[in-house]
């Protein structure tokens, strides 16, 4: 005997937060949910490493100064840089406008594939790799750097 009991479904939480202080995640992280919840990775300082690469929905970001020690596909998400920026030691893949704020370092194995815009202040260790497989723009203030895949021209 007995009777059915069923637990109630709990609330769908619509926003998630990763407050990195030196993580590390042994799994493709995806941000944000395909169903429509958003997550962000807040970087105040510190470290964000992944061995495998992090996906971003629609309106996830990463945003904050600090270290990423992983690969991002950037999506319909955002990289939103503050401060003293963020230094990038994975490749960002990006086909749209999502990175802008402050500055980007490129570390030795980090570096920018695809197109749109990376709206920040750029430097690079010389090993970085930056490929522009359509337009692309690079860069903020006064000079921006227009790239397609077979040549650079400067505006200004």
């Amino acid at each position: 005997m007995g009777r059915n009991w069923r637990q109630p479904a709990l609330p769908r939480k619509r926003h998630s937060e990763i407050h990195p202080g030196g993580s590390t995640s042994g799994a493709a992280t995806l941000l944000g949910d395909p169903d429509g919840g958003v997550g962000t990775i807040v970087l105040g300082g510190g470290t964000f490493e992944s061995a495998l690469p992090v996906t971003m929905e629609t309106g996830s970001a990463i945003t904050g100064f600090g270290t990423v020690n992983a690969n991002v596909t950037v999506g319909s998400g955002s990289i939103v840089t503050t401060s003293t920026g963020i230094t990038m030691n994975g490749i960002i893949n990006n086909t749209s406008a999502g990175v802008f704020g402050t500055k980007m370092h490129f570390g030795s194995t980090g570096g920018y594939t695809g197109t749109g815009s990376c709206a920040v202040e750029i430097t690079g260790d010389a090993s970085a790799l930056i490929t522009a497989t359509g337009n692309l723009s690079l860069g903020k203030h006064n000079i921006r750097h227009q790239l397609t895949a077979n040549r650079v021209a400067r505006t200004t």
